[in-house]
């Protein structure tokens, strides 16, 4: 898992290229001019999906095995609750088809508010969404898929 500002994006040129193409997309395109919903960069290989909803209580930790997350709050704040996959204590449901398995277990929340960006590897569980001192609030957010290579 990584945690920063898009401002400082360019200390992540190592990773792998996708990745450093998402960050750089977050950066630099108009992302309040872009309609909800998937929006292909590269196909299957990298795409961005634009979300809105209201901040809930998220106990049920996230999990992918063919992407990278790339969150990125637009409008609004939330807290990630993150995790590592492998100290999950129970899998709830899986569907390997959507590339998403469902856990339950131990997360720290981290604040997502716009500026700041949360990379999530295969072994990160993440709960997305979580409402910030209790109180549900309206978020837009991006989020980047970049398929593992």
């Amino acid at each position: 898992m990584i945690y920063d500002k898009l401002q400082y994006r360019d200390a992540y040129r190592t990773l792998p290229p996708r990745i450093v193409r998402g960050l750089e997309f977050l950066a630099t395109a108009d992302l309040a001019a872009l309609p909800d919903g998937r929006i292909s960069l590269e196909g299957d290989e990298l795409f961005v999906n634009i979300e809105r909803y209201d901040t809930r209580e998220n106990d049920e930790p996230e999990a992918h095995a063919r992407y990278v997350d790339i969150q990125c709050v637009l409008s609004g704040a939330e807290n990630v609750g993150v995790g590592a996959r492998d100290e999950m204590r129970e899998e709830l449901s899986a569907d390997p088809e959507r590339d998403i398995w469902f856990y339950r277990g131990p997360v720290t929340d981290l604040l997502l508010d716009e500026g700041r960006f949360l990379i999530l590897f295969p072994q990160d569980a993440h709960a997305p969404g979580r409402r910030i001192g209790g109180v549900s609030a309206p978020v837009r957010k991006a989020v980047v898929k970049a398929r593992v290579e």
